[in-house]
């Protein structure tokens, strides 16, 4: 899978709809470990831990919010 997204991706995009439960607000997906190991920029939701892994080591950009204009 990692040698798919180098080879096939210039971005990825985790936008998901704002978190109620905790353990998504803090948790890493599967996808978005998968776009670190495979070395290209991420653009995330406003997740607290992605957000913070993505401005920390600035590797992509947090969307303000995951209304359809902010990820055009």
């Amino acid at each position: 899978m990692i040698e798919a997204i180098r080879a096939e991706g210039d971005v990825g995009i985790h936008a998901c709809e704002p978190p109620t439960a905790l353990n998504i607000k803090v948790g890493l997906t599967n996808k978005f470990i998968e776009y670190l190991m495979a070395g290209i920029p991420v653009i995330t939701a406003p997740l607290e831990e992605q957000a913070r892994i993505v401005r920390d080591h600035d590797i992509g950009y947090v969307l303000p919010d995951n209304t359809p204009e902010e990820i055009a």
